[in-house]
């Protein structure tokens, strides 16, 4: 049965816009609220408060959801030793709820693979959770059909992955989505999200699938395989909202959201359930219409020489270190075997078939999978993360919850002309430098011989500006002299911190603009000539 929201059943951009006339809040301090810890689902602390905004709930909203925690408590106990069928008595069933000590652990593996288990209404707690806030729940295991992902080859590379999962209700009052948060609540207590997807071949047991279909007739189709595929609920434009086609698609308790943009919603509560990766890392955003792909690269280079663990989101590929990731931020493996993997060179008048290969989607992935794999870098024990940061990306508006340390604009145009084009392109581009509000811990790299120039740097006014060029002298980052020939540049960069000699098979006068910005950007960092990185 489709389930509307109250007034209307509808969530209209008005809920869940963070752009609405009036809000006053910076994306920094809204990061923040929404990354606040929440309580267990069960046990140690059984307060559950709806936060809008920042501000803590009242009395009666905290009795409100704190009342029938015991009930579902003794409920769930008694559905698990149901679905046991006698194997599990009535405290073996509270041990699991709890995450007390002692619980079995061949009845907790066979109750895992129990297919019966894998949806949304039965969840455990980690057994090894021993903290306050023991949010996390178990995530079902992606099929080969699923998605490429794969586990950690090398067994102890990274850390172990975080396990997560929350109530429906809980994941929006995390997002302060206070009045969606308040229904789900009423409505479907007991609905549990463990992921997030907006591809629906990619729908795993738990997922909330946001649904931004290119045909709206398209849509029950949609809703009927996300059903098939065991997700916990659905997320669908609100121009599905009177389609009756809908509603016969999904069962009685199962929970139909609508929102007026979808996919913005879907950042907001993929912020939420990842808890902000982009806080938790230096992000360095890398825009421009020209150069993003190997000023991205330089720095990246640069952050490793650092020895930083460093994530990479751009046009070649999406990665952590050496290892490629897929779009939700799992480590990549090929499904099936490379034809050309062996070859030495390509074989005349022959196509070799395109498998076995990594792509990307796009330069900047949707602004949920941006979520994805920051949170993958993160969790895998990374520190930086470089983003190529397109304008088509930006004027959809798919970096909105994105937290960037450094902003460095490449080139806008290489003859010196502004089209109209690139005047559209630039206004997107601007979205990414007004976000930075923070002088101490933000900082924006500007061409100073682009025409842009000024513009840029008066969208960046709130924070310090590191200037790099090749004509101004004015530059703070300024090429005095470069030498090229046929296999190789010579490039002498003056700094705020003295010169610097470059040698690099880089040539062309675009990849000298490229080394300066990469240069200034170290600037940004207060890292020392003398350091590594510069001396390679």
């Amino acid at each position: 049965m489709q389930r509307g929201l109250c007034g209307g059943g509808k969530l209209g951009g008005r809920v869940h816009s963070r752009h609405d006339p009036g809000h006053s809040c910076l994306a920094g301090r809204q990061l923040r609220v929404l990354s606040r810890p929440y309580p267990a689902l069960y046990g140690r602390t059984r307060t559950r408060l709806l936060r809008a905004a920042g501000e803590p709930a009242g009395d009666e909203e905290l009795e409100h959801h704190a009342t029938g925690d015991e009930e579902r408590f003794e409920r769930d106990a008694e559905r698990l030793m149901g679905q046991m069928g006698g194997e599990m008595d009535e405290e073996e069933a509270g041990q699991m709820l709890e995450g007390l000590e002692g619980f079995d652990e061949e009845a907790l593996r066979n109750l895992d693979q129990d297919p019966e288990l894998m949806g949304a209404d039965t969840m455990g707690q980690d057994e090894d959770d021993e903290g306050e806030y023991a949010d996390s729940l178990r995530v079902p295991t992606p099929s080969s059909e699923a998605s490429t992902s794969g586990s950690d080859p090398d067994g102890d590379k990274y850390p172990p992955q975080p396990e997560r999962g929350y109530y429906a209700y809980e994941l929006f009052a995390k997002a302060a989505l206070e009045e969606v948060a308040v229904y789900l609540h009423e409505k479907f207590p007991e609905a549990c999200l463990f992921g997030l997807q907006s591809e629906i071949e990619r729908v795993l047991p738990g997922d909330l699938y946001c649904c931004e279909p290119l045909d709206l007739d398209d849509v029950p189709d949609l809703v009927q395989q996300a059903v098939q595929a065991q997700a916990a609920a659905v997320l669908l434009p609100e121009q599905a909202y009177s389609m009756s086609s809908v509603r016969e698609s999904v069962p009685e308790d199962f929970p139909v959201l609508y929102a007026g943009d979808v996919m913005e919603l879907a950042q907001r509560l993929a912020v939420a359930f990842y808890d902000a990766p982009s806080r938790d890392l230096l992000v360095v955003g890398v825009t421009g219409s020209h150069g993003k792909t190997t000023v991205s690269w330089l720095i990246r280079g640069i952050l490793e020489e650092m020895e930083q663990v460093t994530g990479m989101i751009g046009t070649v590929e999406y990665a952590i270190a050496e290892d490629r990731l897929d779009e939700d931020g799992e480590l990549w493996e090929p499904r099936e075997e490379d034809p050309s993997a062996d070859r030495e060179s390509s074989v005349p008048f022959m196509v070799t078939p395109y498998a076995g290969k990594y792509t990307v989607p796009a330069t900047t992935p949707p602004g949920l999978q941006v979520q994805k794999l920051l949170a993958g870098v993160r969790d895998r024990g990374g520190t930086c993360a470089v983003v190529e940061c397109s304008s088509h990306a930006m004027a959809n508006r798919e970096l909105d919850w994105l937290e960037v340390g450094v902003v460095v604009h490449a080139r806008l145009s290489l003859s010196g002309e502004v089209s109209p084009r690139m005047q559209q392109q630039l206004r997107a581009e601007l979205s990414l430098f007004e976000k930075l509000y923070d002088p101490t811990t933000q900082a924006a790299v500007i061409n100073i011989d682009d025409p842009a120039a000024d513009v840029v740097k008066a969208a960046a006014s709130a924070v310090p500006v590191v200037t790099y060029g090749i004509e101004n002298p004015d530059a703070d980052v300024y090429a005095e002299t470069a030498k090229m020939d046929i296999w190789e540049s010579e490039v002498i960069v003056r700094t705020p911190l003295g010169k610097l000699q470059i040698i690099t098979p880089l040539l062309g006068k675009h990849n000298v603009y490229n080394i300066l910005a990469a240069v200034a950007t170290g600037i940004c960092l207060k890292l020392p000539l003398t350091h590594k990185c510069f001396q390679k």
